[in-house]
């Protein structure tokens, strides 16, 4: 969720620092434009220079800034929840037992890293290498984590604030916390519906995007592209709606477009809070995406400079602007089903087409006296 969320500014600052995003080199930046203009020798055009800025040249600059062959240093903030940015609650890991576990299960090496035009080879090819496409045997050897550090702020109180605390626990010390269930099924027709298996008292927001199953575990390719059209020609996502129980969300279904997005704001405000706000560096580019077959001459197909990101959500909360309460759709017991109804514009070409949805629910994680924790959903 960081390109909806952080502002473009924000990830070539700070970002860069932090995370590895990309930002700009301070060297000069090689074939980014080419002559347009033809030099026929004729008296008119003979000195006649016309510059064109070559597709992602601006992107797979600050790219190749970011040189991942060498040792590099990233931090990683730990949250309560994948999209949760609020740290609400703090644990008196004191008092439970074994304290916290951390485990980190890495990624395969193609969905981690993407593979990046060497920008002095493919330039001689085809006249520019700021395109970010390499070639189909392009892809990334390894990668590994070493010198790990889990760094905590720990905060110690007073004896007589510990006791209290100690006091709830002998109580059952409860804390509200998000729950995220994920879950991909095919939609290879022109109207799909799929059946969401989530059953909570709480469901907030579900958010969701159409993916092309044939790229996964690609090194040329983004892991979380999310397409309008998931196949080169195909048909695309026209409009869609949520059924809980007898009801639907919204009244008529939503047309994916500056409506879908409008919506997918709200769903993310039932997520993080109501002051947030999308970020700026989704275009309508971006959210519009189609696929693209990939090819074996760089730069005459492929990803593109920026993922697809053609996600959308709906929001389930009754009261978003009081986080305190749950005051989203009952789902629970199983008797309240969920189901999400995808339209297509038609059914050209959806054979790889795949939905992934993120049914984002509230839990309740009571932590007792002697260290363990019951999750009621």
């Amino acid at each position: 969720m960081a390109r909806y969320k952080n502002s473009k500014e924000w990830s070539e600052s700070y970002g860069s620092i932090q995370e590895g995003c990309p930002s700009f080199p301070e060297a000069d930046v090689d074939h980014a434009g080419y002559n347009t203009t033809a030099l026929d020798g004729n008296a008119a055009n003979a000195a006649a220079v016309g510059i064109g800025l070559h597709k992602g040249w601006e992107m797979n600059a600050k790219r190749l800034a970011k040189d991942w062959s060498n040792q590099q240093t990233v931090v990683h903030k730990f949250q309560a929840g994948i999209l949760n940015q609020n740290s609400d609650a703090m644990l008196p890991l004191a008092l439970l037992g074994s304290g916290m576990n951390v485990f980190l299960h890495l990624a395969d090496k193609d969905e981690v890293f993407r593979a990046v035009p060497d920008q002095a080879n493919d330039a001689g090819v085809l006249g520019s290498a700021l395109d970010l496409h390499p070639q189909t045997d392009a892809g990334v050897a390894s990668y590994s984590l070493s010198d790990i550090e889990l760094v905590c702020d720990l905060l110690f109180y007073p004896p007589e604030v510990m006791a209290s605390i100690q006091e709830k626990l002998c109580l059952g010390l409860k804390v509200r916390t998000e729950r995220i269930r994920v879950q991909t099924n095919a939609v290879s027709q022109e109207s799909n519906v799929v059946i969401l298996n989530e059953h909570a008292r709480s469901v907030n927001a579900v958010i969701f995007g159409v993916k092309n199953s044939s790229e996964k575990s690609n090194g040329r390719r983004e892991e979380n592209e999310f397409y309008k059209k998931p196949a080169a020609g195909s048909s695309a996502v026209k409009d869609f709606q949520l059924q809980v129980g007898s009801e639907n969300v919204p009244t008529n279904p939503c047309k994916f477009g500056s409506q879908s997005w409008v919506e997918l704001e709200k769903a993310l405000k039932a997520v993080y809070s109501e002051e947030f706000q999308m970020g700026n560096q989704i275009r309508l580019a971006d959210y519009e995406k189609t696929q693209v077959a990939d090819s074996a001459s760089a730069g005459s197909g492929g990803a593109g400079s920026t993922p697809g990101s053609a996600i959308m959500g709906l929001n389930l909360k009754s009261h978003p602007e009081i986080p305190s309460i749950m005051s989203g759709k009952s789902a629970s017991s199983g008797s309240i089903p969920i189901s999400l109804t995808l339209d297509f514009d038609g059914s050209t070409s959806l054979s790889n087409a795949e939905l992934m949805t993120f049914v984002i629910s509230d839990q309740v994680c009571e932590f007792l006296a002697d260290g363990s924790a019951l999750i009621h959903k």
